[in-house]
């Protein structure tokens, strides 16, 4: 565990090719049919906030990479499409370190029961 009068590492500025290529994905994301739409239990800025807290927490002390990426990913949300797919990219990637019981859960707690 560091000092605590140690800074914490500053993140490392993502390059313009990696920003670039999260905006090319997301504007090749096609809108989900309306039937098909998530009902979200918070407000869309809400639940990208609330994901980016998630990420933060989960991999800021430990994988500071995997918190960059998720971060670079979230900040490029626009829209309930492009919201969709990030919860999808970050739930993927905390399933992966606590468990798809933990990843259901979050999935769960942004979502309204249909």
């Amino acid at each position: 565990m560091s000092e605590p009068d140690q800074p914490r590492p500053e993140p490392t500025s993502r390059p313009i090719e990696w920003q670039e290529s999260v905006r090319a994905a997301f504007r090749q994301i096609e809108p989900l049919p309306v039937q098909k739409r998530i009902r979200w239990a918070r407000t869309p800025a809400a639940t990208k906030l609330y994901l980016m807290d998630v990420a933060e927490r989960t991999f800021a002390g430990s994988d500071l990479a995997q918190w960059e990426r998720l971060r670079d990913i979230l900040r490029e949300v626009r829209d309930e499409d492009s919201l969709a797919v990030a919860m999808d990219v970050v739930t993927h990637a905390v399933g992966r370190v606590a468990g798809a019981e933990r990843a259901q859960a979050l999935r769960d707690r942004l979502q309204h029961a249909s």
